[in-house]
């Protein structure tokens, strides 16, 4: 098991248990992933665990949060552009999908993306291949998608076809209070990294815990 998984994805219930043999059977694969589960459940954690552990470790894990920014930023951070492609565009920019070739890309937020982003996926997904923004040139690119949401199923804007395009294999993380074997875990694990980060000797007993 990949040292980053285990030091980060805390957690010992059977349905964390069930998720990291999930990690390890599909990092072989690369097919698409959808990972789902609510805000801070360790959606970004089991995406870079499924990079570290895959054949394309040794190449880039690329990660774009599709909320951030508006849909025609989210465009040109993705697939570049050339110079002069819009006003501002002074130099070529490499898209992300080029950076990630060979390695992963991690869609985060996925289900924020607009429009013209998801109709750009499919046809990236189907076709491998990008254009930067002002060139018509095909740019070949083997890059495997991971993308995350914390609600699913996704609204009704979102295009079914990039769903099942980005979905053949999904995870999905079930919030802390349905795993309530796990806080003590995750307490402990806390106490011990914030007692040598800040020199202390904090110590949590059972009653505080209440086990």
């Amino acid at each position: 098991m990949d040292n980053f998984l285990e030091n980060n994805f805390i957690g010992e219930s059977p349905q964390i248990k069930k998720i990291k043999n999930d990690i390890i059977s599909i990092s072989h694969s690369n097919l698409p992933v959808l990972i789902y589960g609510e805000t801070g459940t360790g959606k970004s954690i089991i995406a870079e665990s499924i990079h570290r552990l895959s054949d394309r470790s040794e190449n880039p894990f690329v990660v774009i949060n599709t909320a951030s920014l508006p849909d025609n930023l989210v465009l040109s951070e993705m697939v570049g552009y050339e110079i002069g492609a819009f006003t501002g565009a002074k130099s070529r920019k490499i898209g992300l999908f080029e950076l990630a070739d060979k390695g992963t890309m991690f869609l985060d937020e996925i289900g924020d993306a607009g429009e013209e982003v998801q109709k750009m996926l499919i046809r990236i997904i189907d076709r491998n291949v990008i254009k930067r923004l002002g060139s018509n040139e095909e740019i070949k690119v083997n890059t495997r998608i991971i993308s995350a949401t914390n609600r699913f199923p996704l609204t009704n804007n979102f295009s079914n076809d990039l769903l099942l395009r980005l979905s053949p294999l999904k995870i999905f993380i079930p919030p802390l209070r349905e795993r309530r074997d796990d806080i003590p875990l995750l307490v402990e694990h806390f106490v011990r990294q914030f007692n040598l980060e800040f020199k202390k000797k904090v110590k949590i007993s059972k009653d505080a815990l209440g086990i």
